[in-house]
């Protein structure tokens, strides 16, 4: 019920300062405001039309001289074009290596360690092979964890 009542008197408020305001826009006293905003209106209309007459203007003379210079430049390039087309000019997109051996040989790569890796016996089966994964308990966790066995590697301080 009461919101009924509030929605009701905020209706009421809007509509009397809508006549309000209506009643102050129209009135005799404000025609004259109305008037001089036509006038204003038109000026600025009048010289937003001059500017742009004269800025298009510019724009024609800016794209005539563009083309002329572009011509002459078409002019001068043609002028200096070879005759004969006996070497190629320009990026090669292929590496010249005056040394083939250096070329086999990889940059900045170390030799591989000897591997103590013998190879596989075809003689074992897979369930002879213990492969469970569980995981550690609390005790194992604990000896990792204790602050004693942790040591700084010289190479990463």
């Amino acid at each position: 019920m009461m919101t009924k009542i509030y929605l009701t008197v905020n209706i009421i408020c809007a509509v009397y300062i809508l006549y309000r305001l209506w009643f102050f826009l129209f009135r005799r006293k404000a025609e004259g405001l109305w008037d001089r905003l036509y006038r204003w209106a038109r000026i600025i209309r009048i010289m937003m039309w001059r500017w742009h007459k004269i800025r298009m203007v510019a724009k024609a003379e800016r794209r005539k001289r563009r083309t002329v210079r572009n011509q002459k430049k078409k002019k001068e390039a043609a002028a200096v074009a070879p005759s004969t087309y006996c070497e190629v000019i320009g990026k090669t997109k292929s590496v010249y290596i005056p040394d083939p051996k250096k070329a086999k040989e990889p940059v900045r790569s170390e030799p591989l360690p000897e591997s103590d890796f013998i190879g596989e016996d075809d003689d074992i089966s897979a369930d002879d092979v213990d492969d469970i994964l569980e995981p550690m308990d609390e005790e194992d966790l604990q000896k990792l964890m204790e602050p004693g066995l942790s040591e700084a590697d010289p190479d990463f301080s």
